[in-house]
């Protein structure tokens, strides 16, 4: 029978939103073997284990000293039994008939990974359910075989994997953006791939959450870390035996590399920040973007900021919103 370990890293939460995450499991009432491991990351004066006390027999909680994100999910990697991993964050959940189908799939076919290809944004801390399309599945060779052949959506709770697949990978501590780096190195190491349109995860778009913090310290360590993403991503594709794991890497760095163009244009106050920015992207082959046929949204965005003048355009147009 197929079993699942579900990790929840938590940090400074009130009791309403990881009643919600944990509810969300256990009321899907799932037919497999399952664990809910919830990671407290230093929680000062935290009361999350009395909160969850005689919740279920399923539940296991650690606290450990802070160490951030990654540090986190590390532990609960550590602490995981079960056949398959599942990441949630703790202020957000999981819709039941989604998960069902996910318990489905991985009963009936086995799959290394399973891809949820669509998620919901949610804005408060009630449960909202959704409607589920007619399931459509893609099924990939590899890992290596998908990336090479669509945009990668990086965030680990996007997908649901094979605990024994990660070997030694893990994520990299003291970093933002450590889903960028861990992703494509597990996925490489993945055989057979489902790629679903199921929704699965809810997000729960907080104000103060990090991808919209305007502090200035913390964004230029953002963009500091996204280049050290592009950086080991190079590593690994000069890294790959084979070609095809060549070109997934590549690809994927040139397409991660878009994304910290928008997040510069966005996010950064001023012109020499961005001219920065696209600098030490040039520096690494990755500005102006490299022509390829990755996507028409590549192509597009690669033409409308192949030049300094063009993005700066593009910033006004997008303060105006």
């Amino acid at each position: 029978m197929t079993s699942i370990s579900f990790i929840l890293p938590y940090y400074r939460l009130g009791r309403k939103l990881l009643d919600r995450a944990v509810d969300s499991i256990l009321n899907a009432r799932l037919a497999c073997d399952y664990e809910i491991i919830v990671v407290d990351d230093g929680t000062p004066d935290s009361e999350a284990s009395q909160w969850l006390d005689g919740k279920s027999s399923r539940l296991r909680y650690v606290w450990q000293e802070n160490g951030g994100l990654s540090a986190a999910r590390n532990k609960g990697i550590e602490m995981a039994e079960k056949e398959y991993v599942q990441f949630l964050d703790a202020d957000d959940y999981l819709f039941a008939d989604g998960l069902r189908q996910v318990e489905k799939l991985l009963e009936e076919e086995h799959p290394d990974v399973v891809v949820f290809r669509r998620h919901k944004k949610v804005y408060g801390e009630g449960v909202t359910d959704v409607r589920q399309r007619r399931l459509k599945t893609e099924r990939f060779d590899s890992g290596i075989d998908y990336m090479s052949r669509r945009s990668l959506f990086a965030g680990v709770w996007s997908y649901m994997f094979r605990r024994e697949i990660l070997g030694g990978e893990r994520f990299l501590p003291g970093i933002y953006h450590e889903d960028e780096d861990f992703t494509p190195r597990l996925f490489a190491r993945s055989g057979s791939l489902i790629s679903t349109n199921l929704m699965v995860y809810a997000y729960y778009q907080r104000q103060e959450s990090i991808v919209n913090s305007g502090n200035a310290d913390r964004i230029k360590k953002r963009f500091s870390d996204m280049l050290v993403v592009i950086d080991r991503l190079e590593e690994q594709e000069r890294a790959a035996e084979e070609e095809l794991s060549r070109y997934a890497f590549h690809r994927r760095k040139e397409q991660f590399a878009l994304s910290v163009v928008y997040q510069a244009m966005r996010l950064l106050p001023g012109k020499e920040a961005v001219a920065d920015v696209l600098r030490q992207l040039a520096d690494r082959h990755c500005w102006p973007l490299p022509k390829a046929r990755y996507t028409w949204r590549y192509s597009l965005f690669r033409h409308l900021t192949d030049r300094e003048w063009k993005i700066n355009v593009l910033r006004q147009l997008l303060k105006r919103k």
